[in-house]
């Protein structure tokens, strides 16, 4: 069963109250309805499970994500995400004077046309 509450320290409360009668409860997603707001996404969404937790079971662990291979992707991924950002900066430096002279062109003509074209056609008082 999922719930949504608009303020945080609701859904905090309410999950620190089922884990306290033996449900399983978590807040989903929360750094979602902190970056994008909880109207936004709506609301904090509390994941609670159906039945109590049958007496000296164990709640499973999340999977580690320290791993070795999970830390090669992430590295590999983070390595890629750099090595574009700095050819990206470098195509704009290298293409800056290009650039540059595009905006000047198009900055002339169009003072050039608001002068040429924007005459004041009323004529002087005799």
């Amino acid at each position: 069963m999922i719930q949504k509450f608009y303020r945080y320290e609701e859904a905090a409360l309410f999950v620190e109250e089922k884990l306290a009668g033996g449900y399983h409860a978590y807040i989903m997603n929360e750094a979602v309805g902190f970056l994008w707001g909880p109207r936004t996404v709506g609301g904090f969404r509390v994941f609670v499970s159906d039945e109590p937790i049958p007496e000296g079971s164990e709640i499973p662990e999340p999977d580690d994500l320290d791993d070795p291979l999970s830390k090669l992707i992430r590295t590999v991924v983070l390595s890629f995400v750099a090595i574009g950002a700095l050819a990206g900066v470098f195509l704009i430096l290298v293409a800056l004077p290009t650039v540059l002279t595009l905006l000047a062109t198009l900055g002339a003509v169009i003072l050039g046309g608001y002068f040429i074209f924007n005459r004041d056609t009323r004529r002087p008082p005799l």
